[in-house]
């Protein structure tokens, strides 16, 4: 989905004084950044390889790609960059938005710098909060705010009649168990 036009300088990774500089459309639907193959070989971007893309309709392309120093919006970073078709507009892409910390606000369809840029770990599955999980091999202890990800933070446990009739016993105080 277009949102808006940035103005985007392209230039090789060596930081050469030559550049490719025009209006991208900022390309949600877009994971790398796409310009005119020609430019950015004018401009000092090398091939580095080839890779098959998907296009908005669904059909499958092959194009070369490159790597390249991007840089709009104050910020910059390196992206890879597909060699379009000599015609094509040129798109912005997420991985390109992303690096730099800026996020697309699709209702006011605005660019926004985030004020810190996201830094998430991968959740691991949680060890019993008396040592490790027996077999597992592991020699590390959990933290000590672990606590289990499948219980709610707010848990409270059924409360069980130990009556001796088996009828009695299968309900508890919130009903059947």
């Amino acid at each position: 989905m277009g949102l808006a036009k940035v103005t985007v300088a392209v230039t090789p990774l060596s930081k050469s004084r030559k550049r490719y500089e025009d209006l991208f459309l900022v390309d949600t639907g877009a994971v790398d950044c796409l310009a005119p193959r020609r430019k950015l070989l004018k401009a000092g971007i090398k091939v580095e390889g080839r890779q098959v893309y998907e296009l908005a309709s669904g059909e499958p392309v092959e194009h070369e790609y490159g790597f390249a120093r991007l840089t709009f919006m104050g910020a910059e970073t390196v992206a890879p960059i597909v060699m379009g078709p000599d015609d094509a507009e040129p798109l912005l892409g997420v991985v390109a938005l992303e690096n730099v910390g800026i996020s697309v606000d699709p209702v006011s369809r605005t660019l926004k710098k985030m004020p810190a840029k996201p830094l998430k770990r991968q959740r691991r599955a949680l060890k019993p909060a008396w040592g490790n999980a027996p077999g597992d091999g592991s020699q590390t202890q959990p933290g000590p705010k672990a606590r289990p990800v499948d219980r709610p933070p707010y848990h409270r446990p059924i409360q069980r009649s130990y009556s001796p009739n088996p009828m009695q016993r299968a309900v508890g105080a919130r009903g059947l168990i």
